[in-house]
């Protein structure tokens, strides 16, 4: 019997060892950046999270060093997630900017895969392999697992592999009237439908109070919250489908007014909206818009001045 043990432990521990050795090696080959870019940004004083709405906002343009988290497509329950996970391991980060986008409240990269929208599930696999961290955002033990596997499973394997995606549209280069309808009819078309009808409860309802219980937390421990919503082409904003605007405007002030983090809304702005020089496309900044508009947002934000869209409801 104690043999047999013996032989038992000894065949698991060269399995351990040939994983240990196999993540090294693998690690060389497919880095992912989340503890790299957190021992980086070890003196950041601002940190910004959001989707590529914020990830637009180029760090060295803030007045002070600045760790920017955000990624394309990031959903509110990933951008908590990172809000979390960074603060308590950076205690020099003194403010946090939310940058919330019109599809903000409205998905759940869990509910991706169930709604046969693989392609997308890997953006929150790719967050648990990035942010080594043992949370786990409720219902979503599968990306979980496979993001932990990382690296012996790759961002190839289950982009290509476990989430193919036969239906996402090629990329366009198209005019900013043209991108806006194709965006926006993307967004509210049957995407929103299959989500909603995927996720086991409200969306925006849960996105908007796990945002304010986050902000809560920070402010419990004296950080700064910005909430902010940058300029968008104007057609962008028009073709935006009325009653998710209402529904997110309506939360994002609730939010803002109970726990006073303030909400600065420049969706529809004179000084950005209509001049066609400040847009890479319909919902992103050039470089020059950039440039023009952090400053602009910190000028505001410091001298407490809270704003809202010349669109806005």
């Amino acid at each position: 019997m104690k043999r047999h043990l013996r032989t038992a432990l000894a065949f698991f521990g060269i399995l351990l060892l040939l994983a240990i050795g196999l993540r090294h090696f693998a690690l060389r080959w497919y880095p992912l950046t989340g503890p790299a870019l957190l021992a980086a940004n070890g003196q950041a004083r601002i940190l910004v999270v959001g989707s590529s709405h914020g990830e637009e906002l180029s760090a060295c343009l803030f007045p002070e060093p600045t760790f920017n988290v955000s990624s394309a497509g990031a959903d509110m329950f990933e951008m908590c997630y990172k809000i979390r996970y960074v603060t308590k391991r950076l205690p020099s980060i003194a403010n946090v900017v939310i940058v919330l986008s019109p599809f903000s409240y409205f998905l759940d990269h869990a509910a991706y895969y169930r709604a046969n929208f693989h392609g997308l599930a890997g953006i929150r696999t790719t967050l648990y392999a990035q942010y080594p961290g043992w949370e786990l955002i409720s219902s979503d033990l599968d990306n979980f697992i496979v993001g932990k596997l990382y690296p012996l499973v790759t961002p190839d394997n289950w982009a290509e592999c476990l989430y193919s995606d036969d239906e996402a549209p090629p990329e366009r280069t198209v005019g900013l009237d043209d991108h806006a309808r194709e965006r926006t009819e993307e967004m509210f078309g049957d995407m929103f439908k299959r989500m909603e009808t995927a996720y086991d409860g409200v969306i925006a309802d849960d996105s908007a109070a796990l945002l304010e219980r986050t902000i809560r937390e920070l402010r419990a421990r004296d950080i700064r919250v910005a909430l902010l919503t940058p300029p968008y082409w104007h057609r962008y904003v028009e073709l935006l489908d009325p009653a998710h605007t209402r529904i997110a405007q309506r939360l994002t002030r609730e939010i803002s007014r109970r726990t006073g983090a303030p909400y600065l809304d420049y969706a529809l702005d004179s000084r950005f909206s209509f001049t066609p020089a400040m847009f890479r496309d319909s919902d992103h900044l050039s470089e020059a818009g950039v440039a023009r508009f952090v400053p602009l947002f910190m000028q505001d934000w410091n001298a407490g001045r809270t704003t809202r869209s010349e669109g806005g409801n």
